[in-house]
């Protein structure tokens, strides 16, 4: 599997190969997103001053 990496700044930065084979099949792939969104949210947070 290649997943696209990027700068902080959002440009590509190129790829990296990955072999498990945890997150070559279908529910692996979701996976990996759903901790990506999750870490890229937690990011975000605690930016607003209320």
């Amino acid at each position: 599997m290649e997943l696209k990496v990027q700068t902080l700044s959002g440009e590509e930065a190129g790829t990296h190969s990955v072999g498990f084979s945890v997150i070559e099949d279908e529910k692996g792939e979701q996976a990996v997103h759903d901790t990506v969104v999750a870490f890229m949210a937690a990011q975000r947070s605690g930016t607003a001053k209320t």
